[in-house]
């Protein structure tokens, strides 16, 4: 054979009957991956994208299927895995719990998932970024499904609002969210002047708050100083809508 392309990316990958296969270690023994210690998820032509602890029971997400495992003492005795519904994630940090409920998305839509059977489906007003093919006349914007690896989710308890940060027309990073306001119902996008390519919730002043991870290793904080990124120095920030965009 040739020779490796030293500045190429690439990733080692499982042969394809393994990857239906969901390994785990011993309980105290997180490096320990024993072979035997294996569940396999019946073939559906689908991939394994994450899994989700929620309750007593861990959900496997696939990119359209989702299957719940439970087991009372150990899973290679009496694990047993079964098939919940037919949406999925596209990854595994595109999931926040919120009071028991899951956000999630798949590259159908958003949906909010209680444990049963049935999901509810909450992205109806802006179905139109998750079409797949060219864009229709008219469409500014779609979700560019070439990057969903580096797609996350974050929930400011603050706010109340779930971010599903996404790439957008063709960016190689995320620079937009998807807002989902679970007190309103609400749904709006935005926009960020940088990739957006981590966030995470942590406790500052006995308070929840929401960090972004941005290039070159800065860190921002969610509603925190000017209003969304605006500089004041530079213009107002408060004013009154004459016309809007999709984004704007």
């Amino acid at each position: 054979g040739s020779t490796s392309d030293p500045y190429a990316t690439y990733a080692v990958r499982p042969a394809l009957p393994r990857r239906r296969i969901v390994q785990f270690s011993e309980a105290g023994q997180p490096e320990s991956w024993p072979a035997t210690n294996a569940l396999t998820i019946q073939e559906d032509g689908d991939e394994i994208t994450a899994l989700m602890p929620k309750g007593s029971f861990v959900y496997i997400l696939c990119r359209r299927h989702c299957y719940r495992l439970t087991f009372q003492e150990d899973p290679l005795t009496d694990g047993f895995v079964f098939f919940v519904n037919g949406s999925g994630g596209v990854n595994k940090r595109c999931w926040v719990l919120v009071d028991g409920t899951a956000y999630l998305m798949d590259e159908a839509g958003c949906y909010a998932f209680t444990g049963g059977q049935d999901v509810e489906e909450i992205s109806a007003p802006i179905q139109d970024l998750f079409e797949t093919g060219p864009a229709r006349k008219g469409q500014a914007y779609k979700i560019h499904w070439q990057a969903a690896r580096w797609f996350h989710a974050s929930y400011d308890p603050g706010q109340k609002v779930v971010r599903w940060f996404v790439a957008l027309s063709g960016q190689g990073l995320p620079r937009h969210a998807l807002c989902y306001d679970l007190a309103r119902r609400a749904w709006w996008v935005e926009e960020f002047p940088f990739p957006v390519g981590a966030s995470c919730v942590f406790r500052l002043s006995r308070e929840s708050r929401v960090a972004l991870g941005a290039p070159a290793g800065s860190v921002y904080l969610m509603s925190q100083g000017v209003l969304d990124l605006a500089d004041p120095q530079t213009g107002t920030v408060r004013g009154f809508a004459t016309s809007a965009s999709p984004l704007t």
